[in-house]
């Protein structure tokens, strides 16, 4: 899957993805994301995001979503 950026509303939506990600990390003091696609969807479903692709690194996490709806 290639991505030639993101930009307006989804790279903003997709920081907040990937935040939220990071601070459910924290909350749970997990050391690594061991998450599917499928996994985040389903944590990810009051948001309207369906993932389609996840990679996770100790620096970074990797998010491709597509929005199903509106996010407020």
């Amino acid at each position: 899957m290639m991505c030639n950026g993101f930009e307006g509303q989804n790279y903003f939506i997709i920081r907040r993805l990937v935040i939220l990600a990071h601070l459910v990390l924290e909350a749970n003091e997990i050391d690594k994301l061991e998450l599917s696609a499928e996994d985040l969807t389903w944590f990810y479903n009051q948001q309207s995001i369906e993932v389609l692709f996840v990679r996770t690194s100790p620096q970074m996490l990797i998010v491709v979503m597509k929005t199903i709806g509106y996010i407020s």
